[in-house]
């Protein structure tokens, strides 16, 4: 096997009824960094966890997935035998007869494992997905939804009642597409797609498009931000919560060698809508979430202080900001920005903050908002380590995970949020 130099990911899952400060846990079996390669971990409304991962053996690798409870997420376990391969995501339902799924890649093709009636069995997926990336997926009412496809296309993969797969690309047509990325909606299963259509000069646009797993047609794809609004535009945030609603955020390409647009483009599709609508522009940031009533929320940095706004229909207004941390800068680091934002089934709100103290890894911090408002809770600390964090929800649980370079701990982690 030649010598691994890739990321590995490293997690950390937040239990929000926990009162214990967060702690970093083992989620593997034992052995060092050289035993494991890649790992992904996911977590459903029941309370319970999956953590797959990549066991390095001569040849393709064997990839093990053990589902147990939250509360044992730092009792590893072996788990078991899904196939050798390359790992690529792993979901969970959410009901006793939900199947759950892993999906991974056997020979340069795309293939998944469905675990029904206690075992794990492999099946094949349409051969138009094959070759591409998993980019996101839900189990939801039975079904399994995933987004297959890439930087420039997208394929909506569904699998019904029957144990069927079948495949629903993306219309093609327009501009050219690049930078597109894909959310699906634990709950209802819905699919949300944008993209950057038009490369970066003065016609660039925002496009999406969404579709229904009950219907599998996309709907025709509209543009969330006509060209020439702001320079080089790509999606900064794409989030939906369960039942489907979802928000957008625009913001000019860090690669753009010209001045960034000053204000943030925001749009919200309601879950029971076609239509996207234009909510008021943000200053600054790119970080946006919805609560389970529907109701778009952000947060950014402002100078020293994590800012957190919640949109109010009524006025079409965004409501004051809330200072969820004011850090002043010191001599053991300053205050940089939020890694991710999430909204757990109890309207509880979760920030990941990031701390660059100098040389070497940045530190991570839990920032919270209980479900009736402030007061934000006190920044917990929760790990030293490098990469940026991506927050995932599944019922009143939500999982921070992100990839880790060598030069940190080189195993996933996990670590329960106050």
């Amino acid at each position: 096997m030649p010598c691994r130099v890739a990321s590995v990911l490293i997690v950390l899952l937040a239990t929000l009824a926990s009162a214990a400060p967060a702690a970093a846990e083992r989620i593997l079996p034992p052995g060092g960094e050289a035993s494991f390669g890649e790992a992904r971990v996911d977590v459903n409304a029941a309370g319970r966890v999956a953590v797959a991962y990549e066991r390095i053996r001569r040849g393709p690798d064997a990839i093990r997935v053990s589902v147990r409870s939250a509360a044992r997420l730092g009792t590893p376990a072996v788990g078991r035998l899904v196939g050798r391969g390359a790992l690529r995501l792993v979901r969970l339902g959410d009901r006793p007869a939900d199947p759950h799924v892993v999906v991974w890649r056997r020979g340069g093709r795309l293939v998944a494992s469905v675990w029904r009636r206690g075992a794990w069995r492999v099946e094949s997926l349409p051969a138009a997905v094959r070759r591409g990336d998993a980019l996101d997926g839900a189990v939801t009412r039975g079904r399994v939804v995933l987004v297959v496809g890439g930087s420039r296309d997208a394929v909506a993969v569904v699998r019904g009642h029957s144990g069927r797969w079948r495949a629903h690309p993306l219309p093609v047509g327009g501009a050219p597409r690049s930078g597109l990325v894909a959310d699906v909606a634990r709950g209802s299963g819905r699919v949300v797609v944008a993209w950057t259509a038009g490369g970066t000069g003065p016609g660039a646009a925002v496009w999406a498009a969404h579709l229904a797993p009950e219907t599998a047609v996309w709907t025709t794809p509209v543009p969330l931000m006509a060209a020439g609004t702001i320079a080089a535009p790509i999606v900064g945030d794409l989030s939906l919560n369960a039942r489907g609603d979802a928000v957008a955020s625009v913001n000019t390409s860090p690669r753009f060698s010209g001045p960034a647009s000053r204000t943030v483009p925001i749009r919200f599709l309601p879950y029971d809508a076609d239509a996207w609508t234009s909510l008021p522009d943000l200053d600054t940031g790119r970080q946006v979430a919805v609560t389970p009533a529907g109701v778009p929320v952000a947060a950014w940095l402002a100078t020293t202080q994590l800012l957190f706004a919640a949109y109010d229909p009524a006025s079409e207004s965004w409501g004051p900001p809330e200072v969820a941390w004011d850090r002043p800068d010191d001599d053991f680091g300053y205050l940089y920005g939020a890694g991710d934002l999430a909204v757990d089934a109890d309207g509880r709100v979760v920030v990941v903050a990031g701390v660059d103290p100098g040389p070497g890894p940045d530190d991570h911090f839990f920032v919270v908002r209980p479900a009736g408002g402030p007061p934000w809770s006190r920044p917990d600390r929760f790990a030293s380590l490098y990469g940026s964090p991506a927050l995932q929800v599944g019922g009143s649980l939500v999982i921070a995970s992100w990839l880790e370079d060598p030069s940190g701990s080189g195993l996933p982690e996990a670590a329960l949020a106050p």
